[in-house]
């Protein structure tokens, strides 16, 4: 008998391999709160069942540091022996979730510790599922970590290029008798690889965010040398979405000095935006600077002035504080710190 992985298998698939819904709840019911089911007392008959028709949980948290804000960062071997990492953020009395989606990533962000070591593979829905029991078991480890909150794929990765994977975990996510998490409270977050792939987002009900950078095509082709497509042919696949799902968009970027915190940038994003529907919220985020990269952090006066312009034109606009960055778990940091000792010591 084939094997599989326990958390990418539909509860009702689940129900009919263990012999009844009673029992696929008793395990959903232990992953919900961190505990792993093959080492849960569930009775003789269950674990039988259980271990004959399916892998035991093959990932493990490999590390587990802890920033100075209380972020925590996650890093998660794979069966093959690859790292991902996932990040608990604590803010206003909750926990968000970042979760990863590939190992490496394609896109290249020149601003990006993720973009750097380029795409190693896709994740499977079930290693997508494991960062969320592991940031549940490490929530419920603490002391010091709020509740959990939401999730955000904002990790190592983008989405969409893993979109098949992607949907089938977050279908397990919003099961009400498996992880039970309402879908908005998911955010999928993507820089917009192709039009085609950004109206994809049709099929979820999740909330998404683009993670723009820049609204000069000429400045995001240098922060993301893989862009193929100008912001306005993205903005008009977005507004296509946003159409169909009724409702805004998270806008993501992130200010470097000197690249794209002008305020003539400010009034492209401006213009950018207001061919979206919807009441739409920026984020602006000042870089973390990372090792191999030029990129500093605007000045605050650089970024309030940035933000006046957003806010003069009506847009809702905050600035993330960093976070993790005194442990690299901060946005644009994420990667596998094990893996770069071992290339630098080939």
């Amino acid at each position: 008998m084939t094997k599989t992985p326990l958390m990418s298998c539909s509860r009702n698939a689940l129900s009919l391999a263990l012999g009844g819904t009673g029992r696929a709840k008793a395990v959903w019911a232990c992953l919900r709160d961190g505990e792993n089911p093959f080492r849960a007392e569930l009775g003789k008959h269950l674990t039988k069942a259980l271990n004959a028709h399916f892998l035991p949980l093959q990932e493990k948290v490999v590390s587990q540091h802890q920033s100075r804000c209380g972020t925590v960062k996650l890093s998660i071997g794979l069966k093959d022996g690859l790292e991902v990492e996932t990040v608990l953020i604590p803010m206003n009395g909750r926990t968000t979730v970042c979760v990863s989606s590939q190992v490496g990533c394609a896109r290249g962000c020149t601003f990006c510790s993720t973009g750097q070591m380029k795409l190693l593979r896709n994740l499977e829905a079930h290693e997508i599922l494991y960062q969320v029991f592991a940031a549940k078991r490490a929530i419920a480890a603490s002391v010091e970590l709020p509740d959990f909150r939401n999730i955000v794929f904002m990790g190592m990765g983008e989405p969409l290029n893993n979109f098949q994977k992607v949907e089938r975990a977050i279908h397990q996510m919003t099961d009400p008798l498996t992880f039970g998490i309402g879908a908005k409270k998911i955010t999928v977050s993507t820089v917009g690889p192709s039009p085609n792939l950004i109206l994809k987002l049709k099929r979820l009900q999740t909330r998404i965010a683009w993670s723009i950078h820049a609204a000069n095509d000429e400045v995001r082709r240098r922060l993301i040398p893989t862009s193929k497509h100008g912001v306005a042919e993205l903005a008009e696949s977005f507004a296509a979405v946003l159409r169909d799902k009724n409702e805004g968009l998270f806008v993501e970027l992130t200010l470097i000095e000197n690249e794209n915190d002008s305020q003539e940038d400010a009034k492209a994003l401006v213009a950018c935006l207001a061919k979206l529907p919807g009441q739409n919220r920026i984020n602006l985020i000042p870089v973390n600077p990372t090792p191999g990269t030029p990129y500093q952090a605007p000045s605050p006066a650089a970024v309030e002035n940035f933000r006046s312009v957003l806010h003069e034109a009506g847009y809702f606009c905050s600035v993330r504080p960093a976070r993790g960055d005194d442990d690299a778990a901060a946005c644009g940091q994420l990667t596998t710190i094990r893996r770069q000792s071992r290339l630098r010591a080939q």
